[in-house]
């Protein structure tokens, strides 16, 4: 995961041989590391809204910022990570992210929500959600304007599946950042350089995927 404002490309669905040796050579930059993810899901919410389990834990807002053709821009801020259990200010954010997909959290509860107590007041909101068991790890790949995060998740839950995405280096971060046109080309350049475009890869976000498996269907 790459914090920040960046450019993404994602696709699921099954990698060869030849993609492993090729990602294998990228210098290292994190994982193998198991995670378990509940993503919290309506057929409104825009947002890429999760609860993570273990290291790094608890409620994650990931929040799209435009698209591209198949490219997508995301802000993954400090401030839209949530240690459990909620306090206020995490509880009033996470109302106005569902506020914004017609949904009503309703007032902070008596004792700060934990885990289960803040799962049964989203579903009682009017949320789903599903559990993504994943082994994830990443690498970095140098792209003619900055460095592209290659990133590998093994999914095991729901469906057996890989999912490739490709992030670019930080969009926002002043006269250090990359350029939106220059994050796009790197971007594009990976894809290339790897060969994406010739794996079995059905491009698509996390929302998209969970908004498959939430209706009974795998993806490919």
């Amino acid at each position: 995961m790459a914090l920040g404002t960046h450019w993404e490309w994602r696709g699921f669905g099954e990698v060869s041989h030849a993609f492993f040796d090729r990602y294998g050579d990228l210098n290292y930059q994190f994982g193998p590391l198991k995670v378990d993810d509940l993503y919290i899901w309506t057929p409104d919410l825009k947002v890429n809204l999760k609860i993570r389990e273990g290291a790094y834990g608890g409620l994650k807002v990931k929040r799209p910022l435009g698209q591209h053709g198949r490219f997508q821009r995301w802000s993954e801020h400090p401030d839209d990570l949530h240690a459990l259990p909620l306090d206020k200010t995490a509880w009033h954010a996470l109302a106005t992210v569902l506020g914004n997909a017609g949904l009503v959290l309703g007032p902070y509860p008596t004792d700060p929500p934990g885990h289960d107590q803040l799962l049964f007041l989203l579903e009682r909101a009017g949320c789903k959600s599903l559990l993504v068991r994943k082994e994830r790890g990443g690498r970095w790949w140098q792209g003619p304007n900055g460095r592209v995060l290659v990133e590998w998740t093994a999914i095991n839950k729901p469906q057996l599946i890989v999912s490739i995405s490709l992030e670019s280096e930080d969009t926002a971060a002043g006269d250090d950042g990359l350029t939106d046109e220059q994050a796009k080309a790197d971007l594009q350049a990976a894809l290339e350089a790897l060969d994406l475009n010739r794996q079995a890869l059905a491009p698509m976000n996390y929302m998209d995927a969970v908004a498959v498996w939430v209706g009974g269907r795998i993806i490919i």
